[in-house]
């Protein structure tokens, strides 16, 4: 007798949409979590704080299975595993630990300045935005979602952080350039960990020195106008781009070929036609 078969002799009282969706999710050669979800759903009504859906407990479980590499107790049949607030916490630590070992830091932050006492940098993706903002309630930093590209798309935002002990909740700063233009005389925003929008003078009153903000500003401004300028560089670059693209050449060949019906003038602009494009690619060679 099949394994499902014979769980599904064993725990009756499981219903067969849930017998439906257990099978679907268990996507191992053996359906060998069929067991596990089998006896959890029976008894899920002596299960304390128990509300999670058969897809959901299903899910879970084989988030288990895919992060295994990760887990230190790989046995879910297990007495640990009783508890499904623990399984869910396994499998949340899990997920943590595989992002930090995948995390490629140059693929997600680009750093601005460092030295002994903070280093600024410029988070380039949500991953990047949420680990060097971790323990802040900046909305940059919430994956759900869209802050991060909302505050991106049309400003540069960066994350000073320190090395050393400052007043509490000044320890990381969020710094964000207002548009994209306009940079070294524009205003500059800062928020604190606490997400409270604050001034300059409210960064030196809790334990940054003048100095540092000094140099924090001046830094900022400047690679945010270096930005500023391949951005716009870029725009121009595309807008000449479309323009080639937009050329019917076919139609223009067309066109040439009539004007040989008025003496060899045709010929004369298909020469002065090559000699542009030879130009023009001699020069992007």
């Amino acid at each position: 007798m099949a394994k499902i078969d014979e769980l599904i002799q064993k725990y009756p009282k499981v219903s067969t949409a849930t017998v439906r969706i257990f099978n679907e999710l268990d996507t191992t050669p053996t359906k060998k979590y069929l067991p596990y979800l089998f006896q959890t759903w029976n008894k899920r009504n002596s299960i304390r704080n128990f509300n999670w859906s058969s897809r959901q407990l299903a899910t879970w479980v084989m988030a288990f299975d895919s992060l295994l590499p990760y887990i230190e107790n790989k046995d879910i049949y297990s007495k640990d595993y009783l508890d499904l607030f623990f399984l869910r916490d396994v499998v949340t630590k899990a997920e943590e630990t595989k992002q930090e070992k995948l995390f490629i830091k140059e693929d997600h932050v680009k750093v601005i300045l460092e030295n002994d006492n903070f280093f600024i940098i410029r988070p380039l993706t949500i991953e990047g935005s949420i680990k060097y903002g971790a323990g802040t309630k900046w909305c940059t930093t919430m994956k759900e979602y869209c802050y991060f590209k909302d505050y991106t798309n049309s400003n540069y935002l960066y994350y000073l952080i320190s090395k050393k002990e400052r007043n509490s909740n000044y320890n990381k700063v969020a710094i964000l350039t207002e548009g994209k233009k306009n940079i070294m005389s524009g205003s500059i925003r800062f928020w604190n960990e606490k997400d409270i929008e604050i001034n300059e003078n409210t960064v030196i009153n809790n334990n940054w020195s003048f100095y540092e903000l000094f140099e924090i500003i001046t830094t900022i401004r400047t690679h945010s106008y270096e930005l500023s300028i391949i951005h716009q560089a870029k725009k121009d670059v595309d807008n000449v781009i479309h323009k080639l693209q937009s050329i019917n050449f076919e139609e223009l060949m067309k066109k040439i070929e009539l004007l040989n019906i008025d003496g060899k003038s045709g010929d004369e602009y298909k020469e002065k036609l090559d000699s542009v494009l030879d130009s023009l690619i001699n020069k992007i060679n």
